[in-house]
């Protein structure tokens, strides 16, 4: 998810031991012949870890982390910079993007927690301290006691989980910047990162091969259009503002809503075959850059966070509405639903039964 609160970092994660000419100076030296972008902003990053943190550089981030897990860290770096690639060619950014990011990798989930990790996530975008924030879900399985193991129902927690919240949680930090720094509709938003979520990368490539469907979003999708389970109407999925969509009571509802339907834009021969259906994802896209543009003009040079709010609202709405201009929602809803239901179901053992 995406936290747009102050951070909540504890204390213990400021540095405990600067001895600063012997830290700038190994610092210095990394960075001596680098071409990176940002370095000025790197050193000062890796001149604050606290005691055992670490970091690795990709162009385009400062991975953070305290896992000993290196095989993580180097599928992690690969990854992220694959998705970058895959994101900037279908979502040109409206300026050049020159922000380097911090990808920070706790070690567990409590750790995480302590971090500042809101309750129920696996990992958040914190705009304003520009980091990607997630933990080690293989280390985090290590620690669970046997009670927690039991709870879980046998399944277990391992780097796929860490790597399917990196592919989310990557794709906040690079809407924010491309459409102008503030998020679009929620729908939109945690609907394609729950997409991009399912992202397979070529090993020898590097590049996105193909969009697996979300293990963590497909079997409540399912029950909702199938069985009518917490079924939310188009209607309500794509005009949700923050305040609704992320309401405790329907979190999982409207998270697994909109990844079906963006999944269904993409993959689907319905939508594909459709001249308005086929085109909403990238009619949004382009409307809420372009409306969110207008907006902020309005407020002058200096726009405060209030004046961004205003602005971000206004260009949301707008841009929804050019992207339902002359659609039946109604039947759009009609075919979606049933697609979901008949959509292939790669892990059908683990969707839980429905009482009758």
């Amino acid at each position: 998810s995406t936290l747009d609160r102050s951070s909540a970092a504890s204390d213990v994660y400021k540095r405990q031991d600067v001895n600063s000419d012997i830290v700038s100076e190994r610092i210095n030296r990394i960075y001596r012949r680098s071409k990176l972008g940002a370095i000025p902003w790197r050193k000062k990053i890796r001149s604050g870890l606290a005691k055992g943190w670490k970091a690795v550089d990709t162009d385009n981030y400062l991975i953070v982390h305290h896992t000993k897990n290196n095989g993580l860290i180097k599928r992690i770096a690969r990854d992220i910079e694959a998705m970058r690639v895959f994101y900037s060619e279908l979502f040109p950014p409206s300026g050049k993007i020159d922000r380097v990011s911090v990808l920070r990798l706790c070690q567990t989930k409590d750790e995480y927690h302590q971090y500042g990790g809101p309750p129920n996530t696996g990992g958040y975008w914190h705009p304003g301290n520009e980091e990607l924030v997630l933990f080690d879900y293989s280390y985090t399985q290590k620690k669970l006691t046997a009670k927690q193991k039991k709870a879980m129902g046998g399944r277990k927690l391992s780097s796929k989980d860490s790597m399917l919240v990196l592919r989310h949680e990557a794709f906040h930090q690079y809407i924010f910047y491309a459409i102008g720094e503030f998020s679009p509709h929620d729908w939109f938003n945690e609907g394609y990162g729950d997409y991009f979520s399912g992202a397979v990368v070529h090993q020898n490539t590097g590049r996105v091969r193909h969009i697996d469907p979300s293990p963590w979003r497909i079997h409540r999708a399912k029950d909702m259009c199938e069985y009518g389970k917490g079924f939310l109407s188009l209607d309500k999925i794509l005009k949700a503002e923050r305040s609704v969509f992320y309401n405790r009571s329907r979190i999982g509802d409207y998270y697994a809503g909109a990844w079906s339907f963006v999944y269904f834009l993409k993959e689907s021969k319905e939508a594909a075959a459709h001249p308005k259906w086929s085109k909403m994802l990238q009619t949004y896209f382009h409307a809420v850059k372009e409306c969110y543009g207008e907006e902020i003009k309005e407020f002058g040079e200096r726009p405060d966070l209030g004046n961004k709010q205003v602005a971000g609202f206004n260009a949301r709405k707008k841009a929804l509405k050019k992207t339902l201009d002359g659609i039946d929602l109604e039947e759009l809803e009609k075919v979606w639903r049933q697609w979901v239901v008949d959509m292939s179901d790669p892990w059908p053992s683990l969707r839980k039964k429905r009482r009758r």
